[in-house]
Order: C-alpha cells, then sequence, then structure tokens
C-alpha cells in the first residue's frame, strides 16, 4: 500500500465497520504526522457540529413525508393537509418542522410509530426528531416541540 496513492485505492462502500482504520495527518499546520483512527473513535469524537448538506423536502400539499431526505418542512395554508411516513433504515433520524402556519394542519401518519400512530402539526415552530429503530418498533420521537401524539 506504500506505493499507491490514497485516490487509487479501493472504496469500501458501505461494508465500514467500527474497527476499520481510517488514516489521519495530524498537526497539518505544524508538522504533519500520519496517524491511524478507528471508525468508532471518529464518530464517537467529532470535534465539531454535524452539519447535513442536501435540501430539505418541502411539504405544502397532502404528500408523504419521505426517508431520503434528513428533513421535511411543512407550510399549510387554510386547508388541512395529510400525508404518511414510510418505514426508515435502522438507526435513522428524521427532522420534521412546521415553518408556515397558514391555519390549517399536517397529519403525519407514519406506517410504524412507537407510542402513537399519529403526528399532528398545527403551529409555527411544531417540531419532532424521530428515530428509527427497527420494522418491529418503527419510529420513536426522541424529541418533541408543539406536535401532539395520537
Amino acid at each position: 500500500m506504500a506505493d499507491k496513492k490514497i485516490t487509487a485505492l479501493t472504496s469500501i462502500g458501505t461494508g465500514i465497520a467500527a474497527a476499520d482504520l481510517i488514516q489521519v495527518i495530524d498537526d497539518v499546520a505544524g508538522t504533519p504526522t500520519n496517524k491511524k483512527m478507528t471508525v468508532e473513535d471518529f464518530t464517537r469524537y467529532l470535534p465539531s457540529y454535524i452539519g447535513f448538506s442536501g435540501t430539505p423536502q418541502a411539504i405544502t400539499t397532502s404528500t408523504a413525508v419521505n426517508t431520503t431526505t434528513y428533513c421535511t418542512t411543512i407550510a399549510t395554508g387554510a386547508t388541512n393537509l395529510t400525508g404518511g411516513l414510510a418505514n426508515g433504515t435502522a438507526g435513522q433520524v428524521k427532522y420534521i418542522t412546521m415553518i408556515t402556519d397558514g391555519g390549517g394542519t399536517f397529519v403525519c401518519t407514519p406506517s410504524l410509530l412507537n407510542g402513537g400512530s399519529t403526528l399532528t402539526f398545527a403551529d409555527d415552530g411544531d417540531a419532532v426528531t424521530l428515530l428509527f429503530t427497527d420494522v418491529t418498533n418503527g419510529w420513536s420521537v426522541v424529541g418533541n416541540n408543539g406536535v401532539v401524539i395520537a
């Protein structure tokens, strides 16, 4: 491996494990030194916040909340909107927030919601953070601001 450029190495794809190693160049501004770190240590000790790229799903009509973006925003007019939420992937986090309340509500009916069956957003700022655990327990609410769970 000493004779290969990093860009010439084969990608690990989705087969990464906690014990796999990552090469880190320490002290880039001073005396750069090659070091190693496990994937587990990297994800446990991130030196900053996690920023998400991509555009949130924007809901303005009755439609399902997707599982392909990290965040869904809701803007209602004067009408009430509805939508579902399919099962996610184990460990997936999903943020849903109402950014504009035009007088209507948005009722989300996940395919499987641990502790309830619907999430109702009625006011600006109503927001929920969901964690998909598995196909037995489904989505669990891990953070809530104003969303009615029924």
